[in-house]
């Protein structure tokens, strides 16, 4: 299982070099008063919080303190939409909060055309949050994530995101990770409360059907990316207190899924999916 310590930048090269390294141009990096023997300390570019070639690839700096690990899942969350509006409205640090609302535009593009996110992991003092005082930070290890990770979910409304390590091809998904569409063409405000799901649960149950209906044994469609879809679902639901694991969740197709809701037998079914689970455990 991947570690916090695995993650760690060992050295620190220029972001400019490991740029290169990913096939970005950095011709104009050399365009400024120093000159181009210089060229990876012009201010223009090595301040910048992430970096894109359009249409092909994006590249994040991310603190390495921020990631998430649970069980193989590695990710990060985030919303530097939000953080940008904070910096912004501290005139002090106007351009974190420009350097925000470009990365947050960057991620933005990246869900949209579901392209490969590169991640640069950063490791040194980073500043406090959401401290209008704070001191700048000082990365002191710098490197490139060798693992391509994805936007796993991005929504639009807020710039609430998460991006996640590995590129999924040949593995499943869920209704929770399909990819996010452009949004609504028009913006309204609805309250709603709605469950939160591990995702890490999900990808446990998603595994455990190998492709296939745990309950007809039809197999998932294929996605575009070729990630195989089935639906999981929870048995007991989470709004009767259901558990949020792996004895409650299941993955079956859409048709399945629907009729275990809405269907005249749903109690029945309830009943079956919970044999399945529970054989699960006895193997």
């Amino acid at each position: 299982m991947t570690t916090l310590q695995d993650l760690r930048p060992s050295n620190k090269p220029t972001t400019m070099s490991l740029l290169i390294d990913l096939g970005f141009d950095t011709s104009d990096w050399g365009n400024y008063s120093r000159g181009p023997r210089w060229a990876a300390a012009n201010p223009k570019y090595c301040y910048e919080w992430g970096y894109e070639i359009p249409g092909e690839m994006a590249v994040l700096n991310l603190w390495v303190q921020n990631t998430d690990i649970r069980g193989d899942i590695v990710s990060q969350s985030n919303n530097f939409r939000a953080d940008a509006a904070f910096w912004q409205a501290n005139s002090r640090a106007a351009d974190w909060g420009k350097r925000a609302e470009r990365l947050d535009r960057i991620v933005s593009r990246a869900a949209r055309q579901q392209l490969p996110v590169r991640v640069i992991f950063l490791d040194g003092e980073m500043r406090a949050s959401r401290d209008p005082n704070a001191s700048a930070s000082k990365p002191k290890r710098r490197g490139l994530d060798p693992e391509v990770w994805r936007i796993a979910s991005y929504d639009f409304a807020t710039g609430q995101h998460t991006v996640v390590r590995g590129d999924a091809k040949g593995e499943y998904l869920d209704q929770f990770d399909l990819p996010p569409n452009s949004g609504p063409p028009e913006k309204y405000e609805n309250t709603v409360y709605a469950f939160k799901r591990d995702r890490a649960v999900r990808m446990r149950a998603l595994e455990l059907a190998d492709g296939a209906c745990r309950k007809c044994g039809a197999p998932g469609f294929k996605m575009p990316n070729g990630r195989r879809y089935l639906e999981t679902h929870h048995i007991i639901p989470l709004s009767e207190g259901g558990p949020d694991d792996i004895t409650n969740v299941i993955a079956i197709c859409p048709n399945d899924h629907k009729e275990a809701h809405f269907g005249a037998n749903s109690l029945q079914m309830r009943d079956e999916l919970l044999n399945i689970i529970n054989n699960d455990r006895m193997d």
